[in-house]
C-alpha cells in the first residue's frame, strides 16, 4: 500500500525463447511481467488507501498480471 511502483515477477512462458535458454527448474530467474504505479490520493493515509477505487484498481491489475 505504500509502494510508488509495483513490479510483478513471474517465470517465462513454457516454450518461449527465454524459458528455453534458462534452467528447466522453477528456481531460475524471474522476469518482470507487469509494472503498476498505484496513485494514492493526496491527504489520505496508508490505512485508508485500501478502501479507495485507486487501490482496488491497482490490486486488480496485479492479479491480472499473475493470472495471465
Amino acid at each position: 500500500m505504500m509502494a510508488d511502483c509495483i513490479y510483478v515477477l513471474g517465470h517465462a512462458a513454457p516454450g518461449s525463447a527465454l524459458e528455453l535458454s534458462s534452467a528447466s527448474s522453477n528456481a531460475g530467474p524471474a522476469t518482470v511481467i507487469g509494472t503498476i504505479e498505484p496513485k494514492r490520493p493526496q491527504g489520505i493515509g496508508v490505512s485508508d488507501f485500501a478502501l479507495t477505487p485507486e487501490f482496488l484498481e491497482a490490486k486488480h491489475r496485479v492479479l491480472e498480471c499473475l493470472e495471465g
